[in-house]
């Protein structure tokens, strides 16, 4: 993920702060995020359960500016490791190539669905079983909620709506998600002083797509994540969050098919200046 928050006018207490987006020029900011899927498809009598796993660490730099004064940075992958099990089977998924590698991001100053240069985007191939080729920045995009135009103190609330990519299970879908966020105060975490942050989702899933294959898919999302922010420094210390999502998959005889899913997702500031620790 990544963006750093700049709290503007922080005064202490409880003084409302503006939310905005800033990026450090190199080093950057390092950051390590994990995305933990059980999963699970039913046809009929027949039953599929697996895990999936993307973990990442790196690093956020500021770029140049970017025409229409949105903020534009260079992500540098330091690691990524990824794993598939479906049943007794575990699929190895080769990340080596990704370790070093370097893509531009390019996101409003007031978030939202960050957008990535396609010809620098590296992928992984996780498999017919695993989505095929999935790029790391399934993993930074949940890293950037669109931001409020106000100040906020404890008990603000605010609202986005987003449209995005999502897997689930093996088959791309399109998501509408509806997020509320909630400031529910300030709290220390490992001696900084954070301000937190609650959100709330619910969504719809359609348009799926398997292998460049039209899939008929219809489903829920709900979800709930945990944000807290350095105000003093501007830096996403941690975010915790989960996803559970429920699919159908008409079939020409039978019941439908249906695809179930949970999704963790934690991310983490990784402290130190000149590197990870």
């Amino acid at each position: 993920m990544f963006f750093a928050l700049a709290f503007m006018a922080c005064s202490g207490g409880d003084d409302p702060v503006q939310l905005v987006y800033r990026f450090d020029a190199a080093p950057g900011q390092a950051f390590s995020t994990t995305l933990s899927q059980s999963l699970g498809v039913r046809m009929g009598d027949h039953a599929m359960d697996g895990t999936r796993e993307l973990h990442a660490r790196y690093r956020i730099m500021a770029d140049a500016p970017h025409a229409g004064h949105d903020l534009r940075a260079i992500v540098r992958l330091d690691t990524v490791r990824a794993s598939l099990i479906w049943g007794p089977n575990e699929q190895r998924i080769d990340t080596r190539h990704l370790a070093g590698r370097e893509f531009a991001l390019t996101v409003a100053p007031n978030g939202g669905e960050p957008t990535y240069d396609p010809a620098s985007l590296p992928t992984m191939d996780m498999g017919q079983l695993g989505g095929g080729s999935v790029a790391p920045s399934l993993l930074i995009d949940y890293g950037f909620p669109t931001l409020p135009a106000e100040p906020v103190s404890t008990g603000s609330t605010w609202s986005e709506t987003r449209t995005s990519r999502r897997l689930e299970a093996t088959i791309w879908v399109t998501a509408n998600v509806e997020t509320t966020y909630r400031v529910t105060g300030r709290e220390h975490i490992d001696g900084t002083r954070c301000l937190t942050i609650a959100s709330a989702s619910t969504g719809t899933l359609s348009d799926g797509n398997a292998h460049g294959d039209p899939v008929a898919f219809t489903g829920q999302l709900h979800g709930t994540a945990h944000w807290c922010f350095d105000a003093e420094s501007g830096v996403l210390v941690r975010m915790t969050g989960e996803e559970i999502t429920e699919g159908s998959i008409p079939r020409d005889e039978g019941a439908a098919a249906t695809v179930n899913q949970s999704t963790k997702i934690e991310i983490h500031h990784v402290a130190g200046e000149r590197g990870y620790r």
